[in-house]
């Protein structure tokens, strides 16, 4: 089965027989009692899920749901009933996630075991743990939404997966910024061996720091507003991060400096870490770097406020 991007349609080949459908839309209301699981029970690629409601259910893309749209509208709610479970599983390709409020799981949406999915323009709050996780390497874009008051990470990003934070491509001409405040612990976690591109969000009120790169993570981190968050940038054992001047012509915020002042400080550096760029203005009320003997830095301009 595979879609015609640019005919939305559909096509399904049986014992060397070509069957055309058209992209649908199929509607969900879940206070009429309707469920999402069971309405995509029928959706074919392509397909577009309206949802409107209050859903209480965990939604689980499968690896064969290939390319489906699930709207909320901007004003339907999935809340898991069980906070044991994330609310949004995603292990399908091509998945759009978006115009939710999405709540009360362990991680409010899980991408995992190769799946994809562009995440965008939702409000993620109140999970036990991740407000969005992308592991197992799975792969998302991750775009205007409002990600706070989770358990521990915004966003984590960990397991050889990657995601892109605040844009979708290297020809977007502005940033479409998250806004990610107040999570337990940090903004955006980028751990195990994951990598991401973190540009044009907003991170205010974090328990930890707004990016923290652990584990053998790799992380571009560039045009961020960074405030009142325990520190700005964390980069620990073996990661990599280059915060300024990316060197791929792109558009101007994905070079651009990052910005903010914090609690500790603006960077943090231990552990074999490396950073590569220009550190100000980013600071924090202690200071603006702070490193032990084996973090490697490069080009990080001055240091004073």
């Amino acid at each position: 089965m595979r879609l015609d991007k640019t005919t939305g349609v559909a096509a399904l080949v049986l014992a060397g027989f070509v069957v055309v459908a058209e992209a649908r839309t199929i509607t969900v209301d879940c206070n009429a009692g309707q469920k999402i699981g069971t309405r995509m029970f029928f959706a074919l690629p392509g397909d577009t899920l309206l949802v409107s409601g209050i859903c209480n259910e965990q939604v689980v893309l499968e690896a064969h749901k290939l390319e489906l749209t699930l709207d909320g509208q901007g004003t339907a709610e999935i809340r898991a009933p069980n906070v044991g479970q994330s609310a949004v599983v995603i292990r399908a390709r091509g998945t759009v996630l978006r115009g939710f409020r999405i709540t009360g799981g362990l991680h409010g949406v899980h991408v995992r075991d190769g799946g994809h999915a562009i995440i965008d323009g939702n409000v993620v709050e109140g999970n036990a743990e991740d407000g969005i996780h992308v592991g197992d390497a799975a792969s998302a874009g991750i775009v205007n939404n409002t990600v706070r008051g989770n358990g521990e990470d915004g966003i984590g990003i960990s397991d050889n997966s990657s995601a892109r934070v605040g844009f979708l491509s290297n020809q977007d001409a502005a940033p479409s910024p998250n806004v990610i405040d107040a999570n337990g612990r940090g903004g955006v976690t980028v751990n195990r061996s994951a990598n991401a591109r973190i540009a044009g969000n907003s991170f205010t009120g974090n328990g930890d720091y707004a990016v923290r790169l652990v584990r053998g993570a790799q992380a571009d981190v560039v045009g961020n507003d960074m405030n009142n968050n325990l520190g700005g940038i964390q980069i620990t054992q073996n990661s990599t991060a280059t915060i300024t001047d990316t060197g791929d012509g792109a558009a101007a915020f994905l070079s651009a400096r990052n910005t903010g002042t914090n609690q500790q400080f603006g960077v943090l550096c231990l552990q074999a870490g490396f950073i590569r760029g220009v550190i100000a203005p980013l600071t924090g009320l202690i200071g603006r770097l702070s490193t032990d003997a084996s973090c490697v830095t490069s080009q990080i301009g001055p240091l004073a406020p």
